[in-house]
């Protein structure tokens, strides 16, 4: 880029050079007429041909076509001791001006111990230049001219901000304020060329536009609730200006992204089509092609973008792309792929894959914090509930697969329960021989299933299918089920399910959040968890009320479980500073009409997961816990995975993408 004319102006000075210095060339000596050597024309005939060369490149050749130029591939490495912000943020974090000159990347630096990770950057740079100007910012994005920079700030007082800026520096203008409860800006913006500028501000959005200038949003896409559509983002206008390409979640919560689609709206009617099943993140491409990301890999198809058709099958254009999907977290969950293309062939990549699966341990642990391994491969265990007959465990994974299994103590056998729809904890009961779980995505709610059933996914509870519903704790008596509810705006709330009316009402539902419900072993009482001092806490209330609530906890505490007599009630305290959680016992003594509890006794302290929000541990009878430990090396493998130290740039990508899917 640095031997590039800047100008037109640059290239008639070099030329009225070329045209001096041949004119002092054919000068008289000797006043006799002198014939000009012919090394001297061909220097003269190369530079001109040279200078067409640039100026063909540079300004006359239409885009997108096949220059045969060779692949350029080089990296930018990241300040020291900052990572890209895909892994801190999970949005877009790399973009690339259209005209190619421009890269923008947000970093941050991660936290060690009890520091947290720093707040996200925007690097800005020049492609011939070496100075980076820094903006405090994540979401970057650019505006159609290459001339000005978009993007998102987060933490102000009127919640994230939609932001722009001159690239070649000047003052930043506010466009519009937005509320998003993750707290990270967004699910994605793109710019127009009419001006306005296209983003989703949440989870559960569809797509909005804004002037550029400033002003008020204004929907542009509608959800289509019969197609289980929750979730409209990721955003990026066509070349041509016309329609926008853009991600539809399907069967919300944490998405299933092999039912998400590319989809694309054409401007002018107001037309949505379905250009692609089982990805996210789609852009069209000037060499005549639609991009977007599967399971940590760049596809490509060739598209018609006059009729916004795909033309044959995908094929995988670029191995170990970050791809923020399969993370568990629905926060996490946003389909973003860090990729990004200039109208002439500059690519920028962030190396990566899918979120890694956590490799956890299924261990016991006595009173005294010594462990006992069980024998099980390492994988992405979720929680555990041992069996009423004690011979087994109900265990749940999060990771693809996301299902209930069995795994059985003597025997050291594993066998699956669920095969359908995306699992969100389990719980035994109703009977010793049954379990519940739920279920979320397509088919959201509540189920009961015999264990060994088969493939189908069992009795579905009445459970309104709009709320994220997780199962905690049966009665004992079978007939009630206490669970947890998460709104669109996810405050938890505590539910119970009548099982002979099939209807479920409100038991504890206030402002705060209310999560981890377990019945006694009589059935008399109800521990929970709630935030309503400021901290979690743990309290207990009569059930089925009315009635005070007791604290049991007494410097913070979740997860709690009730001993097999009732006599104590344990929970667990997190210790933020040392990833480890610390393990308590209370003495309860059931006075009749109130519970009298003791004072807390620190059993141990490990490594060893919690959850939110139903409880991911169990106590036997002989007082030993159930325990989901933790994988140490987890951390360290996400952000190599979500959060690279450098990208990759590839110049003129747009002849090797040609060449693995040529366009007629």
């Amino acid at each position: 880029p640095t031997e590039r004319f800047q100008s037109v102006h640059e290239v008639l000075t070099n030329l009225n050079r070329l045209q001096e210095d041949s004119g002092k060339v054919t000068m008289i000596q000797d006043e006799k007429p002198m014939r000009m050597p012919s090394w001297v024309w061909f220097a003269v005939m190369a530079a001109v041909c040279a200078i067409v060369l640039v100026a063909w490149e540079f300004w006359l050749r239409p885009e997108g076509t096949n220059t045969s130029v060779p692949l350029m591939r080089s990296s930018i490495v990241l300040p020291e001791g900052e990572r890209l912000a895909s892994g801190s943020t999970y949005r877009h974090a790399v973009a690339i001006s259209p005209d190619g000159r421009w890269v923008a990347y947000a970093s941050y630096k991660p936290g060690d111990g009890d520091e947290p990770d720093g707040d996200p950057v925007i690097n800005l740079r020049r492609l011939d230049q070496t100075e980076v100007r820094r903006i405090s910012g994540l979401n970057p994005f650019f505006s159609p001219d290459s001339r000005q920079l978009g993007f998102v700030e987060i933490g102000t007082e009127r919640g994230s901000q939609l932001k722009r800026t001159p690239v070649e520096g000047g003052r930043t203008e506010l466009v519009t304020d937005f509320q998003d409860p993750s707290g990270f800006g967004g699910y994605g913006c793109t710019w127009l060329p009419d001006g306005r500028i296209v983003f989703s501000p949440r989870e559960d959005s569809c797509l909005f536009t804004v002037p550029a200038v400033g002003g008020e949003p204004s929907p542009l896409t509608q959800l289509d609730a019969e197609a289980g559509e929750t979730s409209h983002r990721l955003p990026s206008a066509t070349q041509d200006g016309r329609a926008v390409i853009y991600t539809a979640v399907r069967y919300g919560g944490n998405p299933d992204w092999s039912r998400a689609r590319v989809m694309a709206l054409r401007l002018e009617t107001g037309e949505s089509r379905v250009l692609v099943e089982g990805g996210s993140d789609g852009r069209s491409c000037p060499s005549g092609h639609l991009l977007f990301a599967r399971e940590g890999r760049l596809m490509a198809t060739r598209f018609d973008l006059k009729r916004l058709e795909v033309q044959g099958e995908p094929v995988a254009v670029w191995n170990g792309l970050v791809h923020l999907v399969q993370t568990g977290n629905s926060g996490r969950e946003t389909g973003a792929a860090q990729y990004a293309v200039s109208r002439d062939g500059l690519a920028v990549f962030a190396p990566g894959s899918v979120w890694p699966e956590a490799q956890n341990k299924l261990v016991w642990v006595n009173r005294k914090g010594n462990e006992e391994a069980l024998a099980l491969e390492p994988r992405a265990w979720l929680s555990a509930r041992i069996a009423p007959d004690r011979r087994g465990a109900l265990l749940t994974t999060i990771y693809p697969p996301s299902a209930v299994w069995y795994y059985d103590f003597e025997r050291k056998t594993l066998r699956r329960q669920t095969h359908a729809g995306r699992v969100v904890f389990a719980a035994w009961g109703p009977g010793d021989e049954e379990f519940t779980y739920g279920c979320d995505g397509e088919g959201r709610g509540l189920y009961t299933k015999s264990l060994d059933s088969g493939p189908g996914r069992g009795e579905k509870l009445a459970v309104g299918v709009s709320d994220l519903s997780f199962p905690s704790s049966w009665s004992p008596d079978d007939h009630r089920l206490a669970f947890v509810a998460g709104s669109k705006a996810m405050s938890w709330d505590v539910r119970i399910l009548n099982r002979a009316g099939g209807e479920s009402r409100p038991w504890l539902e206030t402002r705060f959040e209310e999560i981890f419900p377990e019945f006694s072993p009589d059935g008399r009482w109800l521990a929970y968890g709630s935030d309503e001092s400021g901290r979690r806490e743990v309290y207990v209330r009569p059930f089925p009320g009315p009635g005070r609530p007791v604290q049991i906890s007494t410097a913070g505490g979740e997860e709690p479980c009730w001993s097999r007599e009732g006599e104590e009630i344990l929970y667990s305290l997190s210790n933020p500073a040392s990833w480890t959680r610390k393990y308590y016992a209370v003495p309860v003594e059931d006075e009749g009409d109130t519970l009298s509890p003791g004072l807390p006794e620190l059993l141990f302290t490990g490594a060893y997961g919690s959850s939110t929000p139903v409880r991911r541990f169990d106590v036997a009878p002989d007082g030993r816990f159930l325990m989901i430990k933790g994988d140490s090396g987890w951390r360290n493998r996400v952000r190599e995975a979500m959060a690279p130290t450098r990208i990759e740039l590839v110049q003129n990508w747009f002849q090797e993408l040609r060449a693995r899917m040529p366009v007629d």
